[in-house]
């Protein structure tokens, strides 16, 4: 059989992406296939994904879109993010950042990130919906000297989610746009495609 990791398609074990500055402080989203870390439905609560993202990286920006059908029963996303590993951690309504040693990461999610509790203690973090989108950030004290600059630059970049198929970061003069089309396990061979692109 021949797998098939397109954006929308159901997924089993898969992990998609994740992004770190140590091995202490790796940070991921995923769909999962169930409601809480004892479930033992497979994909599991923090491996796989119920419906595969579409997902995109360039240079130290991240990005990935979650669209997840009516008929799914899991409406949520969730992150990973072990903010005791890091060195400064600060948490915001749609942000996450950290910095260890001389790195930062930055996350920002379309959707409010709500905290949550379960076996894994303050790494978790919900987002509730059906389309929902995330950006991740990276740099380092050679471009930042501060959190503060690097949190102040991954604002600037001012991410977008709308329209359902919309990723865009400006930054200088480039923009970075992430689009989806439709769940490609419903469209025809011809019309499956998940375009990103920069464009100056």
């Amino acid at each position: 059989a021949m797998n098939c990791f397109e954006p929308g398609v159901y997924g089993y074990q898969q992990h998609m992406w994740s992004c770190a500055l140590d091995s202490e402080t790796q940070i991921f989203a995923n769909h999962p296939g169930g409601t809480c870390d004892s479930s033992q439905m497979r994909p599991g609560y923090w491996y796989g994904n119920g419906v595969m993202p579409a997902v995109r990286q360039e240079k130290g920006i991240l990005g990935a879109v979650y669209q997840i059908p009516k008929e799914h029963p899991i409406h949520f996303t969730h992150v990973y993010w072990p903010g005791v590993k890091f060195d400064q951690n600060k948490v915001e309504d749609h942000w996450l950042f950290g910095k260890k040693r001389n790195g930062y990461i930055g996350m920002w999610c379309s959707k409010k990130l709500q905290p949550y509790q379960d076996q894994v203690f303050n790494c978790e973090y919900r987002s509730y919906g059906d389309e929902i989108a995330y950006c991740v950030f990276c740099g380092d004290q050679k471009e930042y000297n501060t959190m503060e600059a690097f949190i102040e630059n991954c604002k600037k970049r001012t991410p977008v989610y709308a329209d359902g198929e919309l990723i865009q970061i400006s930054f200088n003069s480039k923009k970075l746009y992430h689009r989806l089309y439709g769940d490609s396990m419903e469209l025809d061979e011809s019309d499956k495609k998940c375009d990103i692109f920069i464009g100056i």
